[in-house]
């Protein structure tokens, strides 16, 4: 029995000793090659085979191999990939070296897809962290201004916390949405000014810049349409930063800063004011008429020495330096098991104008637990708190902003006792800086985004991912009257309380698949599907009567004025599916799918279909290419497909009913809208073709994109006979297209010890309204044919040299004083044609210049503060463009005659107001800005070791330092007219970051 177990024994030695003999194990470590630091997690794999292993929180590794293996592959993301000979070697030490190009940097995608740049099949464009810190910014989406093609972002106004317009290639539509939607961390977020007394606000404020990792636009249908019926304005990705194995790094970074106006407007002094005024009169009503030296006559009331007319500066009154301030901590770390990123940031803002400002304050935390080698676990929480307070808005009377170019300047802001100078002489009583100082205009944005999230790796092929998240926000906002302003005096005050919630709830389950057949065949999949249900709830409550103005709270009114309250709420249901197949490396075939239904949709249009398909090319692996070494890597991409917008009203396909005061006390109901069972989403359809290309070695690189995009069945009201008792009726009936062009190019200009980096982009972009229900009966006017941004108004001719008086030009091209509505053409749009910006980067022994110039082009801003000024219709200040008016025969100007009222009779007719919307008004808003100039040094690492400090960077910002435009008004940023707008800030920021 022993001689037979110890043959048995050496049998299986025999037979074992040559598979040991066929593998060996290889040991060594993984470092950055920038700070020598250990790289954790970073992957290591044997090409061909399923061998594999990954370092430890010291980057070092262990693997085993067997000994037909050639070659060993070291990866990580955000570094090179490097392939190295494993020969007789059974200790390989490796350098990972950051992937400058930027072709193996990581794109998400949507519902946890993450794909590298250079396998790309849609049109994304991305922005990471290194870029988004470069600027002090109060909200993330500022960041992409100028620096993502095709996305067009315009800043509404300078006050702090004010919201955005984002347009992503495009107008889509008349009456829905047009803003794209946002997700961050997997959380479909809402957008936009929810406020609803505030002049303006952003509900994007409430995510700290300084959290972001990276940000990811979708363009095209092939990229947004795993989101279905919410993609047809694009989508924007938002992905925060994430723990990672290893030592924990502890940062702090603070900024300090101050800002003024960018500019302003040029306006009369006193003297030249009522110089002005007194002529208007005169030119009118003559010099001995009693409106000139009547007892209520201008001379009378305003004085008659022009020369002794004082001036007083509103500017200055409402106008003051802005401060800035921002500190931030995070502590970043852990191990093969447990990842942690913890941030808190606060934010305080000075605004420019008096009264305003914007407070944040804001704590992140991103949780990922290893359970197994199968189950993992994440759970991300953003906590936020803001709060602004600002002023009216507008040409409302008591807004400063409006005020400082509109009043007189020989009034005085005080009165000699220092009180308020109220009321006012001219147009205006109100004295508008007594009112920012006493009024209350105040909102207060508390929210929480958090989703938790479940992975299970089925196979090592196969994954499941389930997420429930949550973006609950809730906005109270108050605003008081004074009972000593002239709004609030007659009603002894007036406080109004605002609150407006929202929750917003969502699941998603998906299944990832992912595997390479051999070594030329990868096969990807993902499957899933989405709910998202929203409820909106409003209070608003109106008290009058307060004793005196010590009584700020709404307890202190004696009258209740009003109160109401409202509810409203949607559901989104998507299931989806998409799959890839790539051979080689060089074709990819890409298909999506998704069925979607909504609430908000008529009964027979509940659910609609979506999905697209793309085709991509990469040239450079082709063997006729192989052998041109300048060339790095060249694919050529198309997509086709169709997306969905839904955002519309929630209750826009249904019957609804309005309550009323009914008849002698007794409630009652009234019908408010017509249903349309047929209602349903907007359709849009995209056709994208795009080309990147890398050379030599990737120091140049450019991406060109050419779109169509035709959006169908947009929501339009369909007139009904007034016998209906309805207006009319909301119905899928009109067509739009958007077609255009991207192309962005980045270079590597200089690579040694100095370093300069180039990047430049263009859009371009033409609108087109292809269908409507109703258009004018006469083809000049017609919308359909022109752009949805086109503008119809009147061509200005100048000033008749014999008389002074204002002329346009009729519909035949020949001069009139009388205008019809016949006579209006198109003159433009107010859609920017081209625009764009481009940056140069320059480092030199850890000191860094950053130049960044964003511009725009090929449209029209109407110039609201000079209408309101210049056109002699009012008793307020004018801009200085009136000294060149015209004042007698043969002289040639553009600016006529001082005429109160601005309508010049002649004959007993008066021509037409020279306020008139015209080409006088309308000015070209073409732009070039010096955005950005940004000044670091980053102190050496054995200096700063000595102190144990891991990095230390110190910095100087200036944003909005010069601009050249042919805009004749404040800021041409502005999206349509800066009328009593705050203008941008020119800001200079000092700042600081240090690593622990």
């Amino acid at each position: 029995m022993k001689r037979k177990l110890l043959s048995l024994i050496i049998l299986c030695l025999v037979v074992t000793f040559p598979v040991f003999s066929q593998s060996k194990v290889i040991t060594g470590q993984v470092i950055a090659a920038e700070d020598g630091l250990p790289i954790p997690a970073a992957s290591i794999r044997i090409p061909g085979t399923k061998a594999g292993s990954q370092t430890d929180a010291n980057g070092k590794y262990s693997i085993v191999v067997p000994a037909s293996a050639k070659t060993i592959e070291f990866s990580f993301l955000g570094f090179a990939t490097i392939r190295e000979n494993i020969n007789a070697r059974t200790v390989i030490n490796i350098s990972l070296k950051s992937d400058a190009t930027g072709l193996d940097e990581v794109v998400v995608t949507g519902f946890g897809q993450t794909i590298k740049k250079r396998d790309i099949t849609g049109a994304v464009s991305s922005i990471s962290s290194k870029e988004i810190e470069k600027v002090p910014l109060v909200s993330f989406d500022r960041a992409m201004q100028g620096t993502l093609p095709g996305v067009r972002v315009n800043t509404n106004s300078g006050t702090p916390g004010s919201s955005v317009s984002v347009l992503i290639r495009g107008t889509g539509s008349f009456n829905a949405s047009t803003a794209p939607l946002y997700i961050v961390d997997g959380i479909q977020v809402n957008s936009g000014d929810l406020s609803r007394s505030l002049s303006t606000s952003n509900i994007l404020s409430n995510i700290n810049p300084d959290d972001i990792e990276t940000i990811d636009v979708l363009k095209d249908a092939s990229s947004a349409s795993i989101y279905g019926s919410q993609a047809a304005n694009g989508v924007v990705i938002i992905t925060t930063k994430r723990g990672k194995a290893g030592k924990t790094e502890f940062d702090f970074s603070s900024y300090f800063g101050y800002a003024e106006e960018v500019d302003r407007l040029d306006i009369l002094n006193g003297p030249q004011w009522l110089s002005t005024y007194t002529e208007e009169y005169v030119n009118r009503y003559g010099a001995n008429s009693s409106q000139v030296i009547g007892p209520s006559g201008v001379k009378t009331i305003f004085g008659a020495d022009p020369a002794a007319a004082p001036t007083y500066s509103w500017y200055d009154a409402a106008y003051r330096k802005g401060h800035t301030q921002n500190y931030q901590l995070t502590a970043r770390g852990g191990d093969a098991k447990t990842k942690f990123y913890i941030s808190a940031g606060l934010f305080d803002q000075k605004g420019q104008q008096i009264q305003q400002d914007f407070k944040r304050g804001t704590f992140k935390s991103n949780l990922e637990h290893n359970v197994n080698n199968r189950l993992s676990l994440e759970a991300n929480i953003n906590l936020s708190t803001f709060t602004q307070n600002g002023t009216l808005s507008g040409s409302t009377f008591a807004n400063p902003s409006f005020g400082s170019n509109f009043l007189i300047p020989t009034q005085a802001v005080y009165t000699a006792s220092g009180d308020y100078n109220e009321p006012l002489l001219g147009a205006v009583a109100t004295n508008p800086i007594k009112s920012a100082n006493y009024d209350i205009n105040k909102g207060t944005t508390n929210q929480l985004q958090g989703i938790f999230a479940l992975n299970y790796k089925i196979i090592d092929d196969l994954k499941f991912r389930v997420t429930g998240s949550i973006d609950y926000g809730d906005i109270k906002e108050d605003r008081f009257q004074d009972p000593r302003t002239r709004d609030g005096a007659s009603v002894n005050g007036r406080y109004t309380f605002l609150d407006t919630e929202f929750k917003n709830y969502q699941t998603n389950a998906t299944l990832n698949y992912s595997h390479l057949f051999g070594t030329k065949h990868k096969v990807s999949g993902l499957a899933g599907f989405e709910y998202r249900h929203q409820v909106n709830n409003t209070i608003t409550t109106q008290k009058t009567g307060f004793p005196n103005y010590l009584f700020r709270t709404l307890n202190g009114g004696t009258v209740l004025a009003s109160i109401s309250s409202s509810f409203t709420e949607f559901k989104n249901l998507g299931y989806f599916a998409r799959g890839e197949y790539a051979f080689d490396d060089k074709y990819i075939v890409n298909g999506t799918i998704r069925y979607d239904g909504n609430s908000r949709f008529g009964e027979n249009q509940k659910f609609g279909l979506f999905g697209s398909g793309s085709l991509t090319w990469r040239l450079s692996r082709e063997n006729f290419l192989k052998d041109v070494r300048w060339l790095s890597d060249w694919k050529i991409r198309t997509s086709y497909g169709k997306v969905g917008n839904s955002g519309i009203g929630n209750f826009a396909s249904l019957s609804t009913f309005g309550s009323n005061p009914g008849y002698n006390g007794v409630g009652g109901i009234s019908p408010g809208g017509l249903p349309n069972v047929e209602l349903t989403w907007e359709d849009s359809y995209t056709l994208n073709l795009g080309t990147d290309v890398s050379l030599f070695n990737n120091r140049l690189s450019f991406t060109a994109e050419f779109y169509n995009k035709l959006n169908k069945n947009l929501l339009l009201t369909r007139t009904l006979p007034s016998t209906s008792g309805y207006s009319g009726v909301s119905d899928n009936a009109g067509k739009m297209q958007n077609r255009g062009f991207e192309f962005q190019i980045n270079s590597e200009n200089l690579t040694g010890k100095f370093k300069w980096n180039t990047s430049f982009n263009i859009s371009y972009n033409k609108n087109k309204v292809l269908q409507l229900i109703t258009d004018d009966l006469d083809p000049r006017f017609q919308l359909v044919g022109n752009s949805v941004s086109r503008i119809l108004s009147y061509q200005y001719a100048g000033v008749n040299p014999a008389d002074g008086r204002p002329l346009w030009l009729d519909a035949n091209n020949n001069l009139t004083y009388n205008l019809t509505t016949n006579d209006r053409k198109i003159i433009g749009d107010s859609q920017q044609k081209y625009f764009g910006g481009f940056t140069n980067n320059f480092s030199y022994d850890g000191i860094g210049l950053d130049i960044f110039f964003q511009y725009a082009t090929g449209f029209l801003l109407f110039d609201q503060n000079k209408n309101f000024l210049d056109s002699y219709a009012n008793a307020s200040n004018r801009s200085t463009d009136v000294l060149r008016r015209w004042t007698a025969p043969g002289q040639i100007t553009d600016v006529p005659l001082a005429y109160t009222g601005g309508n010049y009779v002649s004959g007993g007719v008066a021509s037409s107001a020279y306020s008139t919307s015209s080409t006088q008004w309308y000015k070209p808003g073409d732009y070039l800005r010096l955005k950005e100039v940004r000044l670091s040094y980053k102190l050496p690492k054995d200096l700063i070791s000595k102190v144990r400090l891991n990095n230390v960077l110190l910095y100087a910002t200036g944003t909005n330092l010069l601009t050249w435009t042919k805009y004749t008004g404040i800021d041409p940023e502005t999206v349509l007219s800066d009328n009593g707008g705050v203008p941008q800030a020119r800001t200079y920021t000092l700042g600081f970051q240090i690593g622990l």
